[in-house]
C-alpha cells in the first residue's frame, strides 16, 4: 500500500483509471483544490477558473476528469478536464446545480442535475456535447454515481434502491472496468 498526499493538509482520492492515475479534492484551510496524481506519484493541483471548491470524482483512462465545483455565486457546477488541463464547462441547460460524477472511455459523462424543484435527475453527456436527461420509471428522484465502457450506468433511485441503466438492451461487457 502506498500512502500519499496532495500539499494541502487532507487529501481525498475518488478515483483512479486503468493506468493507475488517481484524482481527488486536496484541502488546504478553506479552499478544496483539485488534483491528478500520476502512476509515478507525481502531483498535479488545479482549479475550476474562479473557484475556491474544485471537487474531481471521475478519471478515465485518457486522463480526463470530471465533477463538480462552486462559482462565485456558490452554485454547484459541472467541468471536464482534457489531459492538457483545459477545462470545459459540464453545465445541464436549465439545471439549478450540476455534478458529473463519472466519465467512461469514449468520454461520455454521467451525472446529476436538480431541477427548479429540488429533484434529481440523471444525465449523459457525449462527447460532444449533447445532453440526455434520464430518469428511473416512478422514482422521485435519480442519482447515478458511475458508468462503463459499454455505456452501462448504476446508481440509487429515491435513496434506497440501486438501479441499472443499459441502452439498447446491450450486455454489460463483463469487464469489470471503472473507466
Amino acid at each position: 500500500m502506498t500512502i500519499f498526499a496532495a500539499p494541502g493538509s487532507g487529501t481525498i482520492a475518488f478515483d483512479i483509471n486503468n493506468k493507475g492515475e488517481i484524482t481527488g479534492a486536496d484541502i488546504d484551510g478553506m479552499v478544496v483544490h483539485g488534483f491528478l496524481r500520476a502512476y509515478d506519484g507525481t502531483l498535479t493541483t488545479f482549479d475550476a477558473p474562479g473557484s475556491n471548491y474544485t471537487n474531481p470524482i471521475g478519471i478515465n483512462r485518457a486522463g480526463e476528469i470530471t465533477g463538480f465545483y462552486l462559482d462565485s455565486n456558490v452554485a454547484m457546477r459541472g467541468f471536464l478536464r482534457a489531459r492538457d488541463g483545459t477545462l470545459t464547462a459540464v453545465d445541464f441547460p436549465g439545471a439549478i446545480l450540476t455534478s458529473p460524477v463519472g466519465i467512461n472511455s469514449k468520454g461520455v459523462v454521467v451525472g446529476v442535475y436538480n431541477d427548479a424543484n429540488f429533484r434529481s435527475h440523471g444525465f449523459l453527456r457525449a462527447r460532444e456535447g449533447t445532453f440526455t436527461p434520464f430518469d428511473a420509471p416512478n422514482s422521485a428522484d435519480t442519482i447515478p454515481y458511475a458508468i462503463n465502457s459499454a455505456g452501462a450506468i448504476t446508481g440509487v433511485v429515491n435513496g434506497s434502491h440501486g438501479f441499472i441503466r443499459i441502452e439498447d438492451n446491450r450486455e454489460e461487457d463483463g469487464q469489470g472496468e471503472n473507466d
